[in-house]
């Protein structure tokens, strides 16, 4: 893909190298340019105005043998440093502007705090966390939590009977909130509602959001996301209605994403290439400081939580930015991301219902990732995928199983789209073309592949058994086909 059009109107241009990555990419006013290191990671970004502009923005990675990142370096902010155990959980985070973070993991892998490292797990099952107290119902469902000492922050949730949050109370210094949700037939959230006095729907391409419609008595405020190629990373945010109204000289207001190497939204820029909004988080995508640039301010919410916001008062100012890490919505009512098939809770790093699909065995089915750097959930399963020739693919496809060839039991699965394409080109599968599949693998099984960071120099990989592909919760969920020269 080399542009990004909406309502016939170019959004981005892409520009991709002899391996297919991104290198170059418009937006608005700036151009963004991309590197990687020698076995194709992002190993850096930068924005500028023009091709002899100065950098508005510009970071830096550095990861370590196993692919974690150990450094990131903001020209804005300075650098930050990351520590890991020997499994690849994250011990430690430090950095200018930021508070220190040191984390403790129990054997099965709960967040535990360093003051009381045990005692507050139960069937995995956190019930204690610095000044967070948790209750669970016999499900394992979260339905309560309290945060702060004194006069406490308090959740109470309600669910529905297919284990889908359906209400919760908020109980704060500015009173007692009731939020409820709806979602469709696939389990896709398509409306919140704030009491009598405001809603949003939301609008789906597969498990994309990709459209957000606030209404209140004032009228409709309509968002729409464009994310890159077969990604849940955000590339831009369309405004609509009110919440174009600060453009006055557009119809649509279009916005930016500048993103952490994991996805996560850390700027926009509006068409003109000034910088309009920046945030910056806790390891586990807790906002510390957030704000809409001078002449757009933050419209005031009630925050589960405390951020930076800007003070201007204004009648027309755009709607909060929500988006978190990949597929994940920040709901301001709770503090609580939506996961699509879950919900997540920055103040733990964790899910606050267990896996949909189950558990297989002693695993801990709350977890979210090791760590929230280069590791993603956008669904609350793995995504992987898997480059192989068309007659390999008509036979999946065809018996609908997985079959051994040669002296392997398994298969080998790239963490990235783009991975597998550069695997398909090195492999020759057969003439022309070839096929890349999409594989949703569930977290209890993901965690046991075998993980090479960089296999054959091309990017991190995980080695699948045929019975575990094979397993009726693994499933292929999407293909595309491939020509050496691109894709059609």
């Amino acid at each position: 893909m080399h542009q990004i059009r909406f309502d016939g109107a170019a959004v981005a241009d892409i520009e991709r190298d002899d391996l297919h990555r991104e290198v170059l990419r418009t937006q608005g006013k700036l151009t963004s340019h991309f590197g990687y290191d020698a076995v194709g990671r992002r190993a850096r970004q930068s924005a500028q105005r023009g091709a002899a502009g100065s950098e508005l923005l510009a970071k830096q990675w550095q990861y370590d043998a196993a692919g974690d990142v150990i450094q990131k370096r903001d020209q804005r902010y300075g650098t930050t440093s990351y520590r890991y155990d020997p499994t690849g959980r994250i011990e430690q985070a430090a950095g200018p502007g930021l508070p220190s973070e040191v984390f403790r993991w129990d054997a099965a892998a709960n967040l535990v705090s360093s003051d009381h490292p045990g005692g507050y797990v139960e069937h995995n099952r956190l019930k204690m966390f610095e000044d967070k107290r948790f209750e669970y119902d016999t499900y394992g469902r979260l339905v309560r939590k309290r945060s702060g000492h004194g006069p406490a922050k308090e959740l109470t949730l309600e669910y529905d009977d297919w284990n889908q949050l359906k209400t919760v109370v908020t109980k704060d210094r500015l009173g007692i909130a009731t939020t409820h949700f709806e979602y469709d037939a696939f389990g896709r959230r398509i409306r919140k509602l704030n009491g009598s006095y405001a809603s949003t729907d939301f609008l789906w391409d597969g498990m994309r959001l990709v459209q957000e419609t606030y209404h209140d008595r004032q009228g409709e405020e309509a968002l729409t996301y464009l994310y890159e190629s077969n990604s849940y990373v955000p590339l831009a945010r369309i405004d609509q209605g009110k919440a174009a109204a600060n453009d006055a000289d557009v119809r649509d207001a279009v916005y930016y994403f500048h993103n952490d190497v994991s996805g996560l939204p850390e700027e926009l820029t509006d068409a003109g290439g000034e910088l309009v909004w920046q945030a910056r988080y806790k390891v586990w995508g807790n906002a510390v400081q957030e704000e809409w640039i001078a002449r757009m301010p933050q419209r005031p919410t009630a925050v589960w939580g405390q951020t930076q916001e800007a003070a201007l008062p204004s009648a027309q100012v755009p709607r909060p930015q929500n988006l978190r890490f990949q597929g994940q919505y920040l709901d301001r009512e709770t503090g609580l991301h939506y996961n699509t098939f879950r919900f997540y809770d920055p103040d733990i790093g964790r899910f606050i219902t267990q896996d949909p699909i189950g558990l297989n065995g002693g695993v801990n089915l709350y977890q979210y990732t090791p760590n929230s750097l280069t590791w993603i959930d956008p669904l609350g399963l793995m995504v992987l995928y898997r480059s192989m020739s068309l007659d390999e693919y008509s036979g999946l496809m065809e018996s609908g199983k997985w079959t051994i060839n040669g002296n392997m039991e398994g298969k080998w699965f790239a963490e990235s789209y783009q991975d597998a394409v550069r695997w398909g080109n090195t492999m020759g599968h057969g003439e022309g073309a070839f096929r890349v599949v999409q594989v949703d693998v569930p977290d209890d099984i993901a965690g046991k592949l075998h993980k090479d960071p960089h296999l054959d120099g091309i990017g991190p990989a995980r080695y699948a058994e045929i019975e575990d592909l094979n397993n009726p919760r693994s499933r292929v969920t999407w293909s595309k086909e491939v020509n050496y020269s691109g894709c059609r």
